[in-house]
């Protein structure tokens, strides 16, 4: 096994959410999310980070604080217990010591992944291969450049992220590794509902390890409102993740049955395009998810908060919603993980299960019914 530690980690996770083995103070966190640059190079309209990036005033000059200095020293703080790193964005391969990063987790035997739009991957393909990196999904919305480039918002992100694929598949191939994981991710959107399977195909075409399909997250004038009034009682965060919209829904109800039977057959055309395939995050009910409905707080469920440090790019620590306990700049990391800012939040969601910027959340198990199942 390559990571033993991790792997008992995660395990301890699993037990304990199973169980519901939940206080206000949590053990190690498994996975440190890293917003490595907070700069991007496309303009994907239903972008999750941008409204944060602007109330955070996380402007260019604050962009790429994440130095090898910086890593090293939370590295420092959590490498006795092995958790995982993700780093994310903006865009990751803006961030000019990624690669340097990258390897000295690896050296000291932690799990790397990020995420990436591709721009830049051809010319990454080959230093992200040798830096160690573990697992990399890439974003690809449509098997046609017209769709995808519409819903990335830069013409010719397309061709990039395609041709960036390859090259690191084909390095894959002539080094005989399994490493990295190659993963496409598409975010289904109101403008690919008819490209879906077609991005199945092209996923099997280019040679990569798996596919996974990621509910597209908004929200309405009535979430907002809604939000507003809760964090003025509960002093939350006030950031709604996701796209906001006009009336309930952006989906026509046409293609949320499109959507809701696509996703029903994932097992099936996994076994069909012999590809593993996956949805992410689960719902009980698409056909519920997509016409707008407010998750039920009795069953819908999320344990973020117990497993996951997520690091802005001003060193911010952000639970989520834009609730932050605390800057690494001025305190360690492992003291702000069970602050008394945090365990407040903890505590609130251990009692309430979701408060209204959960709505579409990508980290919510989102349950609409006890009855119907997916």
């Amino acid at each position: 096994m390559k990571y033993p530690k991790t792997a008992l980690r995660l395990l301890h996770g699993a037990f304990v959410d199973k169980f519901k083995l939940h206080g206000t103070i949590a053990s190690a966190p498994n996975l440190i999310v890293i917003n490595i640059s907070e700069k991007c190079n496309l303009r994907c309209p239903m972008c999750l980070i941008w409204e944060s990036r602007n109330k955070f005033g996380q402007i260019e000059e604050r962009d790429s604080v994440f130095k090898l200095e910086d890593i090293k020293n939370i590295v420092k703080q959590v490498e006795f217990f092995k958790p995982m790193f993700y780093f994310v964005g903006g865009e990751p391969t803006l961030n000019p010591d990624l690669i340097k990063i990258i390897k000295y987790i690896h050296k000291r035997g932690m799990i790397t992944s990020l995420t990436t739009n591709g721009w830049l991957l051809s010319l990454f393909a080959k230093p992200l291969f040798d830096s160690g990196l573990d697992f990399i999904s890439i974003s690809i919305d449509a098997a046609t450049a017209k769709i995808h480039d519409k819903n990335r918002g830069v013409s010719g992100s397309f061709d990039r992220a395609i041709e960036g694929i390859r090259r690191l598949v084909e390095i894959k191939k002539q080094n005989k590794s399994i490493f990295p994981n190659i993963k496409l991710n598409t975010v289904i959107t109101p403008w690919n509902v008819d490209e879906l399977e077609n991005t199945i195909i092209l996923a099997k075409s280019l040679g990569v390890d798996e596919m996974s399909f990621e509910n597209f997250s908004f929200y309405g004038r009535k979430v907002l409102d809604r939000n507003n009034k809760y964090v003025a009682i509960k002093n939350t965060g006030n950031i709604i993740m996701g796209m906001q919209v006009e009336g309930i829904t952006p989906f026509e109800e046409n293609s949320i049955k499109k959507i809701a039977s696509f996703l029903k057959s994932l097992p099936e055309l996994s076994k069909k395009h012999d590809l593993a395939l996956s949805n992410i995050p689960h719902t009980n009910n698409y056909e519920a998810f997509y016409r707008g409905e407010f998750p039920l707080s009795t069953c819908s469920k999320c344990y973020n908060p117990w497993h996951t440090i997520t690091l802005r790019g001003s060193g911010d620590l952000e639970v989520c919603q834009g609730y932050v306990v605390g800057n690494i700049k001025e305190n360690k990391l492992m003291d702000l993980w069970n602050n008394k800012k945090y365990c407040y939040f903890r505590d609130i969601i251990k009692k309430e299960h979701i408060t209204p910027a959960c709505y579409r959340c990508c980290n919510l198990n989102s349950c609409f019914t006890k009855t119907r199942k997916n």
